[in-house]
């Protein structure tokens, strides 16, 4: 009896160990560690005005960042830091468009890509993981 108890004691053990590597090795590479989403609101709303029209367009950008990649520097202190070049590619992206495009199904999305992508290659964001819109509006 006592050797069935002390091989099952080992064959427990045996299963926690390669639990855990299967785990580190890989599910934790996965984006395991969870929460690592954060936020960056680029200063207050942005207004611009349109291309060929006098109405203005209302936008309030939200960043959405993984604080797990590259922690090489502190991502919001760089963010703060380039804030004018983030405010600067949404009004040039936003100014671009027309009042009918800016009416248009899809125009969200649209600009959410243009700003996301805009954004990664200006600044070199690669843990920029999307763009949210907190206010919309057009005037």
């Amino acid at each position: 009896m006592n050797k069935n108890k002390t091989m099952l004691l080992w064959m427990g053990l045996a299963v926690l160990v390669i639990a855990a590597v299967v785990y580190g090795v890989f599910i934790a590479p996965l984006g395991g560690s969870g929460g690592a989403l954060k936020y960056h609101k680029p200063g207050d709303f942005i207004v611009t005005n349109i291309s060929d029209s006098s109405r203005l367009m209302k936008i309030q950008p939200i960043l959405e960042y993984d604080d797990s990649v590259r922690s090489d520097a502190d991502k919001e202190d760089y963010l703060k830091l380039h804030q004018p070049i983030i405010r600067e590619c949404v009004i040039s992206i936003v100014r671009a468009k027309t009042e009918p495009e800016l009416r248009s199904t899809g125009i969200v999305e649209q600009l959410r890509s243009e700003i996301y992508e805009a954004l990664r290659l200006r600044l070199d964001l690669p843990y920029l993981t999307n763009i949210y819109f907190y206010d919309f509006v057009l005037q």
